[in-house]
């Protein structure tokens, strides 16, 4: 009515037509609600850019800037939202007060794109930077090095990186649109998806990407780049001789996982000995042979080591024997003090001997079978010492060396004996028994680090070490296992000869080396290495040749790469259809490397070398017997009009972000127009392409001339890339001092036709490009890295497997640019400190919208919930509704655990978690006790450590702090143990049915916190009993009192019989208030079950 009367008087007021009917159309509009939305522009064709068809894949080494090829993509997706518009207005409408009904809207268009670009053949270790249309949206930490390279591959905005691996999955979001059958995973090809990128910055069009692709050198089959090592067989050594007996006596039969036995010898390893200059070498080891003459009560040592990848001369010296033992013992590889232990006969007892000083010491072992050692580790001043139980089983002692005490204190027992080794450092023990990998601090049982493995092989290990950054490596007879901070296990086979594995030591944390005895030689063996290589950004230009020629069909075993080994490259890529000549042409042009034969082998040689031969002048001209001789030397050379006279080299720029760059190099040469192009795809620096241009230029000039000439069969161990020397001569005079042969060949019997150029010692060697690092031009805004809190949660189990019962351990707060967090956990205040984990930040945030209520057995998609985590770079955008079944998305939202299978990014940092699971892992109860603001944390397995705790230890108060790469220590976090996460769940199913006697049959069923609902037959899982507490209500009414307890044994059932009814109610009541409880043996009663039956 109201808006009727103002259209009225608008029109009255004002003449009909043009403005009159214009403003009374404006105000009709007004008044049923304002105006219609205004439409902005959109786009016509959602159609996104065209794919390559047939393109070749490149293979990068290194790091390398690549622009990619989509490989998938959906239709643009387009989003409408009305923005509401008020506008004011004056004059006639100002005073009717029509001004605030004047409301309009705007219609705007968004748009997003999902889709696949494809970028290189992997595996990759990962990826330094994105750009979409030269605009860097995405950059690894610099800070974290290697570690943040292989974070990208972790979820990101808008994007998620698969690394080429053998055994990738298809992507959830193609695989959501296309189905199992036209979903590949797209194995052996790096590439990256991107799930609704805004495409609004880049004209609403998808954006050309590019990524700097980072692989590093390429590594055997199978074998993931980004795995803690790859680890490969290298002879070293070749046949070699332990140390020969000892002045006559009997070599000592060291055992033990550092020792060896070959037929009538025995050594035993040490590593990280100390050099010749007093410090301790990096990579170097040693070697020990003892001989005991008992008869004269002196042992007699021999000693090898290696220094700078050779073995000294033998070392020897003699000490004093003041205790005997019998000639049993065992050898241990420590790397602070090599020693032995010898079994004392029918003792609780060992000699304890300093193979170096010579040392003896008598140390009790209570409670050890006599006679029976089998392992020793020192450090310092601190012994470990393994011995026989009854049994057949082993316990562990432990001793300060530094003290006067006699006796050594079993700390641990019941360890398996096949399977058990020790290794000691700074900071304690690490013990491997079984399956289980324990860190023992100290000389105490308390392990800051315990794993159980899994899968781990069921096999005796031969030698054991950690590694500076926590890597334990662990050598078997036919394999290399590896276990990370986390406990992940990454194993590579290793071509060992069966049963000729017998020691084992590292040095450095570089090298593991592996001896092999051959059969039928007692004294003679063997030296072979298993290099551990870290994974790295640059690559090895040996490597890359060796993976170019495999890749063409040729056996790497035909190359000779020695000369080329060792030299590393920033970046190089191969990006188009072509010979395998073609592919390490720009490497041996920019190396100024030679590809000669030798030996059968195509061998790879610097230019430049040393000298391999001095000719005498009197040997050139050679010729048969009877025949003229022939000058003693031929020159020929180029016309100068044919030589370039300006050599160009196009190269990927890396101090310009990858960008393509060039440098020239001139020659003032009279009458030369030539100019040489030469495409190198490697990464360079702009000095580092002149200086290769200079060079080439230079090795025009030189080579201009070309020597010829002839010698007989006794220089036939000459070869071509060799660098010969001609002494001088006066009938030489214009010869060049050195020449560099290129080709050979044999003629008249006994004749060798030789051609050569001039080489210039030190001309090509300051011209390889180097492999320092080069600073990026553009790198994504620095996120500042606060102090990291640490969040404890006491859950039932989330993760499995897990220690039962266990704390749930994350890394919250940091600021954006924590990428980890170094967790650790004290009984006090003021420590000791023991590490839990490194975890990377968890995302947790705070709901902004309420959760509703909603269904505990089936899936919710009615209610949603808005969080704001804050950081996008936390929150995983690839969940599924797979991951939501298998319990992989969990989220603690308030007091209630739920699974999510969608999460949708509605703006930065806002996320919206929806299809929904409720009530998981016995949380039934907070379904509908959610407030807006509650705290919301997402149990990410990869972002979260379980820390195991015993039931004994409820009331225990822990500390618990974060510890940041750079060392800042963020706030305590204290935690009482109460057992919450132990508690037992409700039971479900409570119900009741009268008998015919009158008594009322009440039934439920057990949920169990390990396996979810069972049935009442089941045995307990999670209680060693099943017990219950049964409450009868004195009104079907959930707060009313209780009017009888019962505690129920055994399974999930009670009679109510008539005379306890009656006794309870005077009567048979028509309708029963029931509670019941599952009752925790380290807890009590769990949370309680409540149903009005009728029965």
């Amino acid at each position: 009515m109201a808006g009727f009367f103002l259209t009225s008087l608008i029109s009255g007021l004002l003449p009909s037509g043009g403005l009159g009917d214009a403003l009374g159309s404006l105000a009709r509009r007004a008044a049923s609600g304002g105006f219609e939305p205004r439409e902005g522009p959109r786009l016509q064709d959602l159609a996104v850019q065209t794919t390559g068809h047939g393109r070749v894949i490149p293979r990068v080494y290194g790091s390398v800037r690549l622009a990619g090829n989509i490989i998938w993509a959906r239709p643009i997706t387009e989003r409408r939202r009305i923005i509401p518009v008020t506008t004011s207005a004056g004059g006639v409408f100002g005073i009717l007060g029509a001004g605030r009904l004047l409301s309009a809207g705007r219609v705007e268009y968004e748009y997003f794109a999902s889709f696949a670009v494809g970028f290189a053949q992997g595996p990759i270790l990962g990826i330094r930077r994105i750009w979409a249309d030269e605009t860097l949206i995405w950059s690894a930490d610099p800070a974290a090095g290697l570690s943040g390279i292989a974070a990208s591959a972790a979820p990101g905005r808008y994007f998620r990186l698969y690394r080429g691996t053998a055994d990738q999955a298809p992507d959830p979001l193609i695989l959501a649109h296309e189905g199992v059958a036209g979903t590949p995973a797209f194995r052996d090809l790096a590439y990256l998806v991107f799930q609704n990128l805004p495409l609004a910055p880049y004209g609403n069009r998808v954006p050309l990407i590019e990524a700097e692709i980072v692989r590093g050198s390429p590594v055997v089959a199978g074998v993931d780049p980004a795995a803690f090592a790859s680890v490969t067989p290298v002879a070293r050594d070749g046949l070699r001789r332990l140390p020969s007996l000892i002045a006559g006596a009997p070599i000592d039969a060291l055992t033990g996982p550092a020792g060896g036995v070959a037929g009538d010898n025995a050594y035993a390893w040490t590593d990280a000995c100390a050099s010749m200059d007093g410090g301790v070498e990096d990579g170097a080891i040693a070697r020990h042979v003892t001989a005991s003459d008992m008869a004269n009560r002196v042992r007699h040592v021999a000693r090898q080591r290696s220094s700078a990848g050779r073995w000294l001369a033998e070392e020897r010296w003699s000490h004093t024997i003041p205790l005997t033992s019998t000639r049993r013992g065992c050898a241990w590889a420590p790397a602070d003090r090599p020693v032995q232990l010898y079994a004392r006969d029918g003792e609780a007892a060992a000699v304890l001997v300093e193979i170096e000083t010579g040392r003896h010491r008598l140390v009790a072992l209570p409670g050890m079978v006599a006679g029976d050692v089998r392992g020793v580790s020192a450090w310092g001043t601190r012994i470990w010492i393994l011995g026989g139980r009854p049994g057949g089983l082993l316990a562990l002692w432990a001793l300060d060396d530094s003290g006067s005490d006699a006796e050594a204190t079993m700390i641990l027992d019941g360890l398996p004996a096949a399977r058990t080794l020790m290794r000691g450092d700074d900071d304690g023990l690490l013990l491997l028994s079984a399956a289980r990998l324990r860190h023992l601090a100290g000389l105490t049982a308390t392990a800051d680090r315990d794993q159980t493995l899994n899968p781990w092989p069921d096999q005796r290990p031969v030698g054991l070490h950690r590694a500076a950054d926590g890597i334990v490596v662990v050598v078997f007879t036919d394999r290399v296992a590896q276990i990370d901070r986390a406990g992940r296990v990454a194993t590579t086979p290793v071509e060992i000869e069966p049963g000729h594995v017998v020691g084992f030591a590292a040095g450095g944390g570089r090298l593991m080396a592996v001896p092999w005895v051959p059969a039928g030689d007692n004294a003679a063996w063997i030296d072979r290495w298993l290099a551990l290589t870290r994974p790295a950004e640059t690559a090895d230009l040996g490597v890359v040749i060796a993976d170019l020629a495999q890749a063409a069909g040729v056996d790497p075993d035909e190359l000779d790469l020695t000369g080329v080994s060792g030299m590393a490259l920033r970046g190089y890529v191969v990006a188009r259809q072509g010979s395998a000549r073609e592919a390490l042409e720009p490497l041996l042009v920019s190396w100024f490397v030679d590809a000669v034969e030798r030996d059968g082998r195509l061998a790879f040689v610097p230019r430049g070398g040393p000298v391999a031969a001095v000719i005498d002048p009197g040997r050139l001209g050679a010729h048969g017997a009877g025949d003229e001789p022939p000058p003693l030397v031929e020159r020929t050379r180029i016309q100068q009009a044919e030589m370039p006279r300006e050599i160009g080299v196009a190269f990927i720029d890396g101090a310009a972000d990858g960008r393509p760059g060039l440098a020239r190099a001139r020659r003032s040469l009279a009458g030369a127009e030539d100019r040489q192009a030469v495409e190198l795809p490697l990464v360079l620096t702009a000095d580092e392409a002149a200086r290769i241009a200079r060079t080439l230029a230079d090795e025009a000039l030189v080579g201009r001339d070309r020597w010829r000439f002839r010698l007989g069969f006794g220089d036939l161990l000459l070869e071509p890339g060799d660098v010969i020397a001609l002494a001088p001569d006066p009938r030489l005079p214009m010869m060049p001092a050195r020449l560099r042969i290129e080709r050979m060949a044999f003629g008249t019997p006994g004749l060798i036709e030789v051609e050569a150029v001039a080489d210039h010692d030190g001309l090509h060697a300051t011209a390889r490009p180097g492999a320092d690092d080069i600073a990026p031009v553009t790198t994504a805004p620095a996120r500042a890295e606060g102090l990291a809190e640490v969040t404890v949660l006491d859950l039932p189990p989330v993760v499995e497997p897990a220690p039962d019962p266990g704390l749930v351990v994350m890394v919250t707060g940091g600021g954006g640019g924590l990428r980890a967090a170094r967790v650790e956990v004290a009984d006090r205040a003021d420590g000791p400190w023991r590490e839990v984990a490194v975890l990377a930040p968890a995302a947790s945030g705070t709901a902004t919208t309420l959760l509703a209520t909603g269904p505990a057995t089936l899936r919710d998609d009615l209610a949603s919930v808005t969080v704001d985590f804050g950081d996008d770079l936390r929150v995983d955008a690839g969940i599924t509704e797979a991951d939501a079944e298998s319990g992989r998305s969990l989220a603690l939202i308030g007091a209630e655990i739920l699974s999510f299978g969608a999460i949708e990014r509605l703006s930065a940092g806002l996320w919206r978690l929806s299809r929904l699971r409720r009530g998981l892992r016995g949380t039934e109860a907070a379904i509908g006790a959610h407030a807006i603001g509650e705290t919301v944390h997402l149990l990410d397995p990869e972002r979260l450590a379980i820390m195991g705790w015993r039931p004994a230890d409820i009331g225990a108060v822990l500390h618990f702090r974060a510890v940041t790469p750079a060392g800042a220590i963020g706030p305590t976090r204290i935690h009482s143990l109460t057992g919450a996460g132990l508690r037992p769940f409700r039971p479900v199913d409570l119900q009741a049915k009268r008998q015919t006697d009158g008594s009322v049959l009440i039934r439920w069923l057990r949920a169990d916190r390990l396996a979810g609902w069972t049935d009442g037959a089941d045995e307990p899982m999670s209680e060693t009993a099943e017990r219950y507490q049964l409450d009868i209500l004195a009104s079907p009414i959930e707060t009313a009192a209780i009017r009888r307890t019962v505690i129920v044994e055994g399974a999930g059932s009670w009679s109510y019989s008539a005379a306890q009814q009656y006794a309870d109610f005077f009567t048979s009541p028509a309708t029963l208030g029931l509670k019941v409880a599952q009752i925790g043996a380290a807890t009590g009663p769990g949370p309680a079950r409540y149903a009005t039956v009728v029965p």
